[in-house]
Parts: structure tokens; sequence; C-alpha cells
């Protein structure tokens, strides 16, 4: 029903392999709360386990938080609580609530430097969010006085 034709995994570990387009409408449904379209694909339950939790072992806070297949992912110009996953690829998969966005990048690796890999990601996030910063403002107004989404 989401039309996204292009995706297919070989395995439960890392093997997802989707086009750009395919992972933006997921992004899309985890930023809407599991809704996209006008339908529900995950209950209410079924999204806040997808959201990064505090992970505790033994009584003992491990300081790092995850969800399932999530992680938190703020920062580089992106607000707080954005989540997202981080592939072995070097793919980008970003959900920011507070700018109500979708970053979504393929690659098939960081390359040779994984250095060089970290400082392309914060450049590209930044320029992300310099592109939209001046429509966020358009967005906040329109926003104003509207009930959250729940």
């Amino acid at each position: 029903p989401l039309g996204m034709e292009g995706a297919f995994s070989d395995n439960t570990y890392g093997g997802l392999y989707a086009p750009a387009l395919d992972l933006a409408k997921l992004g899309l449904i985890l930023l809407d709360h599991g809704r996209y379209g006008g339908r529900r694909y995950l209950s209410g339950a079924a999204w806040d386990s997808l959201l990064p939790r505090p992970l505790r072992f033994g009584g003992t806070d491990l300081r790092r938080s995850w969800g399932i297949g999530t992680a938190p992912l703020s920062g580089d110009g992106l607000g707080e609580g954005t989540f997202g996953h981080e592939a072995a690829s070097g793919a980008i998969f970003r959900i920011d609530p507070v700018h109500n966005l979708v970053v979504v990048l393929g690659r098939d690796s960081v390359g040779p430097d994984e250095n060089q890999y970290k400082r392309f990601v914060s450049r590209f996030l930044r320029a992300v969010q310099g592109a939209i910063a001046p429509r966020q403002q358009e967005w906040d107004r329109r926003q104003a006085g509207t009930r959250p989404i729940v």
C-alpha cells in the first residue's frame, strides 16, 4: 500500500536495500507516529517501541539509548529528539520531529577515510537544516494553534 516496490531485505541483521524515496516514506510514517497517507500502519504501542529509550542492565544505567532499530541522532543542526538509524554503509536516515523533517541519503560505504565521512555527514546535515531554516518560521506560524500530533 505504500508503493515501496524497490525495497527488499535479504537478512535480519542489516540487509535492507531500498531507494531513498522508499526510505523517506518509512521516515514519514515514523514522523507521523505510525500514520501515512491517512492510514495507520503502526499502533501507538508499536511506534513507541521503535523510539530510543535509555538502556539498563542489572539496574545500571548504561548511558546509551536504543529503540528497535533506532538511536538518538540529534545534532548538526537537527532538533532535540531526532532519531533514526546509522547504517554500516554510511547511509543517513534521520527523523527530526522538531523541524518536521525526514533526511535520507543512500550510500554503499563510508569510504576509506572514516573521519572524512564524519565531516561530510556533519556538513551535509547542517546544509539541509540551513536550506529549510527560512521555511521553518513559516511552518511554525502555520502550526501555531494547531493540535500536536498524538
